[in-house]
């Protein structure tokens, strides 16, 4: 999938006005027989989007300014002009203040980090005013940008967050103006949208937010979605008074409307989800899961939302060809589930689990009393498994993983995985 990056579009024009070297005087801008053992809970899965030395597509550098002034010169005659680069150091990755605005997340510094609700990059800058036709740097602004996009599973709308950060500054650059604006992408409506015009500087903090929809691409279908933030600098003692626009633009997130019986909802697809099992909220229903990842079944699932294939797995998996009872109290579970391509129906054979105590009766039995299966053994990683589990957890966890696939946006063919904790 393209996935669009932060870019910058360079357009410097100059008219006549040289402007002399003034010091900054604003003040500060406001085993096989156990399950394994429980771990830590699962952090959101993070993706690192890389986008080369700087999270802007353009050249920042403002290399060889004599010989760019000289240029600028012939065709607009004496003043100043703006340019940006990089500012040599990563920007902060400190989680996000209640003062900026947004929200704490995962962020990258020169590259795109993102969860399957989340997108963030953060980088720092350096906005640099020379003289024309000289050359000579005459102001200097050191700030950092970071950009998040906040999405919902349950909606089509998302919200973009923008917060400017003024580290340093020296020089021609009192009265400096911040002018930001959102704007949208790809099927992109807004909801709102405010911008930003205001004073900046050394010590400056300057947030903003905006919120957008998708413009809806139809019925079991999903499209991508996306908005950006462009801005510029703007001084009256420079000539010309604006910089040059920077663009940023996140990463697209996708939007789909392929969950039967669920609203419209946004994700980050490339992220693959996790899906976390307690073996203490569901301890018989987790221990079988357990057994069976510790057996080599795959932890690595694809979704599918065939209803036909669906009702195919469970009844593969938990039919008893001589329909004999049930113990009380009692369901069927399978595994892989039967909401995912490898479930039973994709399977030559199944196998069930029916472990002894270790030596003299001792350590931890378990019965999957599922008595047309054989009993997996040792080295046998293949087909699908099935085990009774009481059928409290087997409703509970069965609505979990239904909540899973909502929130997360799950759709047919999408690839998760299966974590125990």
């Amino acid at each position: 999938m393209a996935m669009p990056v932060l870019r910058r579009i360079i357009a410097v024009s100059v008219t006549a006005v040289v402007v002399a070297s003034l010091a900054w005087a604003a003040p500060a801008m406001a085993g096989p027989s156990v399950t394994a053992a429980p771990s830590a809970p699962a952090a959101p899965a993070v993706s690192t989007v890389t986008t080369g030395s700087s999270i802007l597509t353009a050249p920042t550098d403002c290399a060889n300014l004599p010989a760019r002034a000289a240029t600028l010169a012939r065709t607009s005659g004496p003043g100043t002009a703006t340019c940006v680069r990089e500012n040599g150091r990563a920007a902060p990755t400190r989680s996000t203040s209640e003062r900026a605005g947004v929200m704490s997340t995962p962020c990258g510094s020169n590259s795109w980090i993102a969860t399957r609700t989340t997108i963030c990059g953060e980088e720092s800058f350096q906005l640099v005013v020379f003289t024309v036709p000289q050359g000579v740097i005459v102001g200097t602004i050191d700030y950092g940008v970071r950009v998040e996009v906040m999405l919902s599973g349950r909606s089509d709308r998302w919200d973009t967050y923008v917060r400017f950060t003024g580290y340093r500054g020296a020089g021609a650059i009192a009265g400096t103006t911040l002018n930001a604006v959102p704007l949208c992408g790809q099927m992109c409506s807004y909801l709102s949208s405010p911008g930003i015009t205001t004073l900046f500087g050394p010590g400056s903090v300057v947030p903003g937010a905006a919120s957008f929809s998708s413009q809806y691409g139809g019925p079991y279908v999903s499209w991508q979605s996306s908005a950006s933030w462009q801005f510029t600098f703007s001084n009256p003692a420079w000539t010309p008074p604006i910089s040059n626009s920077l663009s940023i633009t996140p990463p697209a997130h996708r939007c789909d409307d392929a969950l039967p019986g669920r609203p419209v909802g946004c994700t980050v697809a490339f992220v693959e989800p996790t899906h976390t099992i307690s073996s203490l909220a569901h301890p018989t229903y987790a221990r079988h899961i357990g057994l069976a990842l510790n057996f080599g079944l795959p932890s690595r699932l694809t979704r599918t939302t065939d209803g036909t294939r669906n009702e195919s797995n469970r009844r593969i998996a938990c039919t008893d060809p001589q329909g004999r009872p049930r113990p009380a109290g009692f369901s069927c579970d399978e595994y892989p589930f039967a909401s995912t391509y490898e479930g039973a129906a994709s399977h030559a054979y199944g196998r069930t689990f029916f472990i002894l105590g270790g030596i003299n009766g001792g350590g931890q039995g378990f019965s999957c009393q599922v008595p047309w299966l054989q009993p997996r053994r040792q080295g046998d990683s293949g087909g699908y498994s099935a085990c009774m589990i009481p059928d409290w957890e087997n409703t509970d966890a069965g609505s979990l993983l239904g909540l899973f696939y909502y929130d997360n946006r799950v759709i047919d063919r999408d690839m998760f995985r299966i974590r125990l904790v």
